[in-house]
């Protein structure tokens, strides 16, 4: 059984897997106000996780690094590898002490001497453990052009360019994973990849510009399943876009998964000073912190269901 969890995170990506030779993988990890611990940390602790066979960080932007470094701390020596989009350009992070660069740290302070962060950029496949995952974004020129053009100064959303890109296969079916891959870097990979996919995590949070018909009908599979992470327009609108949303439910009969539609939990009153450790983990706050996650599981004869959950 192949198992993908996609947490709510407000406006950012969280994802956990586990796959079917029992590794278990994290790409990204936002935190959201009033959490003192990531969703998805919080899950793997309850789910009795000891160790994890990779953690990805897919591009620069902190909606999908800001966790990070909790998971890094907590696990320590028991990650096997730690997949960035680019370790040239992690130099610009040298400079700042953000979440990324701490569980970067993290780990190489751990590691064993054979370990070192695996570059992304230009690769074709990560092995984990006998289960192949491709990585079809991003190119090697590209991690060299973003990397030339922060340095003039050009606009921050180059760094979606960069966005890890994971595609694999369990029972039949098809996973594609685009974090926020733009389109035409997504034009790309398909040129190359027949790709007709089963499950797949829409790119950036839903926006229009990352996802124009043309693309959503050329990659998913009529009646897939369709992950938008998202705050349902809170911070940017049309975030998802409702031309994405018509696309996907209309024109492919896709089941749309929303975060956004996923619970929030609601923290105790000001007065009470604490939450237990594992049920709560979040500080005392004025508003409610997100919750819950969708599970969605392949058999190996390629039987999809999907559950939604409310509370981690």
């Amino acid at each position: 059984m192949l198992e993908l969890y996609f947490f709510n995170v407000k406006h950012g990506d969280s994802i956990a897997i586990h796959f079917p030779n029992g590794e278990w993988g994290i790409i990204d990890s936002n935190i959201c106000d009033g959490q003192v611990m990531p969703n998805v940390l919080e899950f793997l602790i309850k789910k009795n996780v000891e160790r994890l066979n990779f953690i990805c960080v897919t591009h620069p932007h902190r909606d999908h690094f800001d966790g990070i470094d909790a998971i890094a701390e907590y696990y320590k020596e028991k990650i096997d590898k730690f997949i960035l989009f680019d370790i040239g350009l992690c130099s610009e992070f040298a400079k700042k002490e953000s979440p990324l660069m701490k569980a970067l740290r993290i780990f190489m302070s751990c590691r064993q001497k054979w370990q070192k962060p695996i570059r992304a950029a230009g690769r074709e496949e990560i092995n984990i453990n006998g289960f192949k995952v491709k990585i079809l974004n991003p190119k090697l020129e590209t991690g060299e052009e973003v990397f030339a053009k922060y340095f003039s100064e050009e606009d921050r959303p180059i760094f979606n360019r960069l966005s890890v890109v994971m595609h694999f296969e369990y029972g039949g079916r098809q996973i594609l994973l685009n974090a926020d891959v733009p389109k035409k870097e997504c034009e790309d990979f398909l040129n190359k990849h027949e790709i007709s996919a089963d499950v797949v995590k829409i790119s950036h949070h839903g926006s229009i510009h990352n996802n124009p018909n043309n693309i959503l009908i050329s990659m998913n599979n009529k009646k897939c399943i369709s992950i938008i992470s998202s705050d349902g327009n809170k911070s940017y609108k049309l975030v998802p876009h409702p031309e994405v949303l018509n696309c996907l439910e209309n024109n492919i009969n896709s089941n749309v998964l929303k975060t956004y539609e996923l619970g929030e939990r609601i923290l105790p009153e000001q007065e009470l000073e604490t939450v237990d450790m594992i049920d709560g983990m979040s500080e005392i706050a004025d508003e409610p912190v997100t919750d819950g996650y969708f599970k969605v599981s392949i058999s190996e004869r390629g039987d999809i269901v999907c559950d939604k959950i409310l509370n981690i």
